[in-house]
This record gives structure tokens, sequence and C-alpha cells, in this order.
């Protein structure tokens, strides 16, 4: 997903939605801002995210986030 959002990213503003758009895709949409070097760990990510969408984060997914960053991300 990160993947293919980055690449669409070079075409234009790109939208990430799930069915209520609360956790999945600001999730996603924190994953893509690491990814692409906008955000430097899952905190700031999600600080960014929120002055866009306002009233996100759970700290589940803030952890999943932050083990993503650190176990995929790097590896790449």
């Amino acid at each position: 997903m990160v993947q293919v959002v980055t690449s669409a990213l070079g075409h234009g503003p790109v939208l990430i939605h799930c069915r209520v758009g609360r956790s999945r895709s600001v999730t996603a949409a924190a994953a893509v801002l690491l990814a692409t070097g906008r955000a430097s760990d899952p905190d700031e990510a999600y600080a960014m995210v929120q002055l866009r969408k306002g009233g996100v984060g759970e700290l589940t997914r803030r952890c999943l986030l932050r083990w993503w960053k650190e176990r995929v991300l790097m590896e790449v």
C-alpha cells in the first residue's frame, strides 16, 4: 500500500480513505509520511495527519506504526 501511494504522489495529491476514516486510513497516511521521509517518527507523522484531519490517534496504532518503522522500513 505504501509503495502504491508513494508512486501515485508523483502524479498529484492522493486521497487515502477507509470506511470510517479514523484509524486505518490515518495509520496508512502516517506510514506514507514515514516512508517518504516527511516525518521522522510515528508521533510526528500522527501530528502531521492530525493537523489536516483532526481527532485522530489510538495508542495501539501508534505502537504498530513504530514497530513498522523499526522492522519493515529500516530493512528497505
